[in-house]
């Protein structure tokens, strides 16, 4: 089996913390953290995704939830432009790091998940010698297995095949890094099944640790509620239901409250914000790139927005708490993500307790439970719709149960990284692009990605393929716009 060189990810990992004061600096060339509180500040430091980081900010515009913005006879030009750098993304090109203008648009997602993952696995290596209490100890364990899960979560969903049960032990999946220091090391390709093995491992070594700690919750911080809702959306993805229901109930014990539209206060303007009371965990950049800056070049594509109804106060053109119009008459108006900004008190992406709610009901749909799953939906539709407004979903089918969880899925957590991914354990069904070459004169080209095509799985990206030409990478075929 082809190869990758894990080496070059790991980049300079002791020195990028040597100017903290908790590590202890042993010899010219090593810096060693000692106790448990060091390796909880080193881990926080090196391993969470804070503000500063969107590791995949192309998801959405991947996805049917957006169009491009000056697709129309009515074409307006924005200034910056963002739409050329996700133009490979948007058009599901062969190569999408790729600009129209050659230049590359690099994807970072790979070599920051694979340092994150390298930091956890020093952490787990030498937690267990560190001084301070057992019940810190433990709690850093537990979120080192948690980064280290979610980031190979991650991984998978963007470069491995999406998970069939029946082809997962074969089809390929990414890198499984055991390295604990820097090192020149080829690792292989594991494969789908594999990979999903080390993350189930690894949340249930994370839920055993946090169940031994009494470190206060922080929602800055991994911890057990956040974990038992990815435990559930992990399950979801593999198709074992019992086990969603089991870790996304145990989520909606311990915290079941839904943030309620209808008493959110003027001064409340995002969504996600420090007065939620449903975020378990927040982490990542505030403003998707691009829908950034009140302007988008990606905005919120017609069919997507239709799925609102009237009574639904996520979406609105002036106040809508998801979706809203944003710009001015001199930069243009499109309709964009309204979740998240900036002095909120909170990062961008959060996992929350909606989400439980969402992962339980599919599970239920999909058991064959429609009674049950609606109930999880209407739950969550009446903390989002006006109260006057407010009438409760049923189903007379599996099928119709499914059709609206998935529907209901879409709405809540649009914009949070999940559309993409679900598209592709949906059956990675047809979707159409246009995308304006050019405006003088008016030139809009269509691109399809067909039903369960490689492109649904990105390519490894460049400066990994260029460090390691031998690596058979994803094939994804040439695509011209028609």
């Amino acid at each position: 089996m082809k190869t990758i060189n894990i080496y070059f990810l790991c980049c300079a990992l002791f020195l990028l913390c040597g100017c903290n004061s908790f590590l202890e600096e042993t010899s010219n060339d090593e810096i060693i953290p000692k106790s448990a509180q060091d390796y909880s500040e080193f881990l926080f430091g090196e391993a969470y995704i804070r503000d500063t980081k969107d590791l995949a900010p192309y998801l959405d515009i991947m996805t049917d939830d957006v169009k491009e913005s000056r697709s129309s006879k009515n074409a307006t030009i924005f200034s910056p432009d963002n739409r050329l750098s996700g133009y490979g993304y948007h058009t599901w090109q062969r190569v999408p790091e790729i600009q129209i203008s050659g230049a590359l648009n690099e994807d970072i997602a790979w070599g920051t998940y694979y340092h994150m993952i390298l930091i956890s696995n020093v952490v787990l290596n030498e937690i267990e010698h560190a001084s301070g209490s057992e019940s810190l100890r433990q709690q850093v364990k537990a979120e080192a297995h948690m980064i280290r899960a979610h980031s190979y979560f991650m991984l998978v969903n963007l470069y491995g095949k999406p998970y069939h049960k029946e082809t997962a032990a074969s089809d390929l999946g990414v890198p499984i890094n055991t390295l604990t220091h820097m090192e020149d090391v080829k690792y292989p390709r594991s494969s789908v099944a594999k990979v999903y093995e080390v993350i189930i491992r690894d949340i249930e070594d994370a839920l055993k640790a946090f169940a031994l700690s009494d470190e206060s919750k922080s929602i800055f911080r991994w911890n057990i509620d956040a974990a038992h809702v990815f435990a559930s959306r992990v399950y979801l993805y593999l198709k074992e239901y019992d086990r969603v229901i089991q870790y996304a109930s145990e989520a909606i014990k311990s915290r079941p409250v839904l943030y309620d539209l209808n008493t959110m206060s003027d001064e409340e303007d995002y969504f996600l914000n420090a007065g939620n009371p449903e975020i378990f965990f927040t982490y990542g950049q505030n403003s998707p790139e691009y829908n950034a800056a009140g302007v988008g070049t990606f905005p919120i594509a017609d069919d997507f927005a239709a799925m609102f109804g009237k009574n639904d106060l996520r979406y609105g053109s002036s106040n809508g708490v998801f979706v809203r119009m944003k710009g001015n008459f001199l930069s243009g108006k499109s309709l964009l993500p309204f979740k998240s900004g900036d002095d909120t008190g909170v990062y961008g992406y959060a996992i929350r307790a909606a989400e439980a709610y969402l992962n339980r009901a599919e599970a239920y749909a999909e058991t064959d439970n429609a009674k049950l799953a609606m109930a999880d939906l209407n739950r969550i539709r009446k903390a989002r719709l006006k109260t006057e407004g407010y009438a409760e979903l049923s189903a007379a089918s599996q099928e119709e149960a499914i059709a609206l969880t998935r529907k209901e899925r879409r709405l809540e957590l649009c914009f949070e990284q999940h559309r993409w991914f679900d598209l592709r354990r949906y059956g990675c069904p047809s979707l159409t692009h246009q995308f304006t070459m050019s405006t003088e004169p008016l030139l809009v080209e269509t691109y399809v990605l067909e039903e369960n095509d490689p492109a649904y799985t990105l390519p490894i990206p460049k400066t990994v393929m260029d460090y390691e030409p031998d690596l058979i990478n994803n094939p994804r075929p040439d695509r011209p716009g028609k």
